[in-house]
């Protein structure tokens, strides 16, 4: 960022030898280094030793990230690449790991004895005294760096001014099997450096601004200034201060409706009511009492009225949580209002000039789905993922917990999605008094969507199968790599459409099984990869609806143009509503893929990895696993292939971690696809 401003006092001139000068000397250690490289971690796990060695008064450290080895996945590198480099260049930084030492390289940067006696051998003190004083100014941090001198700083000298992240841990080891990084920079606030002339008795101030990135902690976050000679590149003067959390920082945390005496008390906004808003906030624990906080609503929704659009809060202090249930806000909802999600706004304010804007989406009005989070876990683990799934597919539904299911009427929904699936085939997947609420809600001609990957394990011999979904259960657990993928059945509905199942969010798809259809109105709708059997079937019958899939829908990722979970759900459910119309070609992938494809998934992954591969023709090829020196690591397709979909997995079990290329070799042509074993 630019130099705002800068001011210059001239003080008394003192007298004193040239040699000896007043001012403590800080070192400052620079590091070129990367989380992708191998040797990086033997020169890192050395400065961790070396800055619990010293104070920060005696040693400052600034980390520049590169993108080596190429191609390098280093994400202080990508966050701000010009400032990395203009380090690089100004020193010729060629290979890393690389360290100086007040801007003299030290031969070996894993050595902690060689680092420390570089250190111990600097000048004690320095000509320059410098102090930051680092303070937030709307979204952005305001350093002042005054530079005091007891000697003459005249020639080709420069200040940087740096904003850095004081320690960062990572819980999954990078790469290079590093684990914890110091003082990694994200931003040169004076960009390649701002020219000082400074003589004795003087002080100069600078005014510099940086950028403050949500991203990062802020009380992480810290401001390095040093004073760099041009002409032999030694440092004169370093220091360090941390970024202090002078304000809040109020978030969103929670919501609900109350609608005390209205027509229908359910704690929801139905067509036709008033019902308060209320709203809880957090601050930050790393942040100051939030004091004097007011707030005004709006909604992205005109068909709605913001009866009383300010509320009020009590002081919420650091990590704590307060709501404006004595101030609320007041909501009329129309008669005749089609249940939507809407986007709530809140335009915060508080004392000490304090503003923020939040948000959140809520449902408004009653929806006509229910789903129902049966997999057996005590907490609604994974109902925020599939929440989040919902709203991407624009399909409004109740939230409930298998065990509550009991004390609701399913008849007020008209469908009623069920996932379903324990952590084993063991568990008891859906027990008697589930079976019967899904018995009586059909044979009063409900619609129900069953989505479990144990299911049929456990039900194989039951007619209950047979009588509500019009299949009985074949194959348990479909191996690997077909029971990654799946397709549209030939002749179904899905017809063309290509499902990846891993990737996704909740639950993993471990224990997929395939079906037979039994009842004259059952038509197949998915099948796996290279496995003709039903994957999933489709029962419409003169007394109800129903469609039972043998995989867990929340494992279908989306990647490589394929169906997401969100898009899956809105087939289904516009098909057992009546309403599904076949995907357009160009919206969904073909059952013979027009052109040379790679893909590889999960990714990071650990240790297994499936590569998806997509020919036009058949041709013939190899599929090969190559280290970042172009090694050949493993080969795991060679020959003749026919055209289609394919995939085929590694197990990288034996080798360490760090990035690795999968390479699809064609006569057409090379694709290559960079992955990431983290273990």
């Amino acid at each position: 960022m630019k130099v705002i401003s800068r001011t210059l006092l001239i003080g008394l001139l003192v007298s004193m030898a040239a040699s000896a000068w007043s001012f403590p000397r800080a070192v400052l250690l620079e590091e070129f280094t990367s989380s992708t490289c191998p040797p990086c971690r033997p020169a890192g796990d050395a400065l961790e030793t070396i800055l619990g060695m010293y104070d920060r008064s005696e040693v400052v450290m600034i980390a520049y990230h590169m993108n080596w080895p190429a191609p390098g996945n280093d994400p202080w590198y990508h966050y701000n690449p010009a400032d990395n480099n203009s380090r690089r260049t100004y020193y010729g930084v060629n290979a890393i790991p690389y360290l100086f030492c007040d801007g003299a390289q030290v031969a070996n940067p894993s050595n902690v004895n060689l680092i420390a006696s570089t250190i111990d051998n600097r000048p004690d003190d320095s000509p320059l005294m410098i102090s930051i004083e680092p303070e937030f100014q709307g979204n952005s941090i305001m350093a002042t760096v005054t530079v005091e001198a007891e000697g003459d700083i005249v020639g080709n000298h420069e200040l940087h001014v740096a904003l850095a992240e004081r320690h960062v841990h990572w819980d999954a080891p990078a790469p290079n099997g590093m684990t914890d990084f110091a003082y990694p920079m994200l931003e040169l606030g004076t960009g390649a450096g701002e020219m000082i002339e400074i003589f004795t008795g003087e002080t100069e101030t600078f005014e510099i601004e940086l950028t403050y990135d949500e991203q990062f902690q802020i009380n992480n976050l810290c401001v390095i200034a040093f004073v760099q000679n041009n002409a032999n590149r030694g440092i004169i003067q370093a220091a360090v201060a941390n970024v202090p959390a002078d304000r809040p920082s109020l978030q969103y945390s929670d919501h609900s409706f109350v609608d005390i005496g209205q027509d229908k008390e359910n704690n929801r906004p139905d067509a036709g009511e008033t019902v308060d808003v209320v709203v809880e906030l957090m601050d930050h624990p790393d942040f100051l009492e939030a004091t004097g906080i007011t707030a005004t609503l709006s909604v992205d929704d005109e068909s709605l009225t913001i009866e009383d659009a300010q509320g009020s809060w009590d002081a919420i202090g650091p990590g704590q949580i307060g709501s404006n249930s004595a101030d609320p806000f007041t909501m009329s909802v129309p008669e005749g209002y089609n249940p939507s999600y809407v986007t709530f706004t809140l335009d915060i304010m508080a004392d000490g000039d304090y503003t923020a804007t939040v948000e959140f989406v809520a449902m408004v009005g009653v929806p006509t789905i229910l789903f129902v989070n049966d997999y057996g876990v005590e907490e609604d683990a994974f109902t925020e993922i599939w929440e989040a799934v919902f709203i991407d597919a624009n399909l409004l539904a109740d939230f409930m917990m298998g065990g509550a299911v009991f004390t609701e009427d399913l008849r007020s929904y008209e469908t009623v999605i069920w996932a379903t699936g324990a952590d084993d085939r063991d568990a008891e997947i859906i027990n008697d008094l589930e079976r019967m609420s899904i018995e009586q809600y059909l044979n009063g001609g409900g619609q129900v969507i069953l989505s479990s990957q144990y299911f049929g394990d456990v039900e194989e011999n039951n007619d209950w199968l047979m009588q509500y979904f019009g299949v009985s259960h074949d194959m348990d657990m479909i191996p690997p790599p077909n029971s990654s993928g799946c397709f549209g059945f030939t002749g179904g509905p899905f017809e063309g459409q290509t499902l990846l199942l891993a990737g996704g969010g909740a639950p993993i798809n471990q224990s997929p099984s395939t079906m037979t259809l039994e009842a004259e109105e059952a038509f197949a709708i998915y099948s796996y990869m290279n496995v003709p059997d039903v994957a999933g079937a489709a029962y419409f019958n003169d007394d109800f609806r129903s469609i039972y899939v043998g995989f867990p829908i929340e494992s279908v990722s989306g990647r490589q143009g394929t169906r997401s979970s969100a898009q899956v759900y809105l087939d289904l459910v516009q098909l057992i509503n009546g309403e599904f119309v076949s995907v357009e070609d160009g919206n969904t992938s073909l059952a013979l893929p027009s052109e040379i494809g790679l893909g590889a998934f999960p990714n990071p992954f650990n240790p297994v990895v499936t590569v998806d591969y997509r020919l036009p023709q058949n041709m013939d090829i190899s599929v090969n696993v190559l280290n970042l020196i172009g090694q050949n690591i493993a080969t795991l397709i060679s020959g003749p292939m026919q055209a289609g979909q394919h995939q085929v997995q590694w197990n990288a079990a034996d080798m360490s971690s760090g990035i690795y290329l999968i390479q699809l070799q064609t006569p057409h042509g090379v694709q290559s696809e960079k992955v990431m074993l983290l273990k």
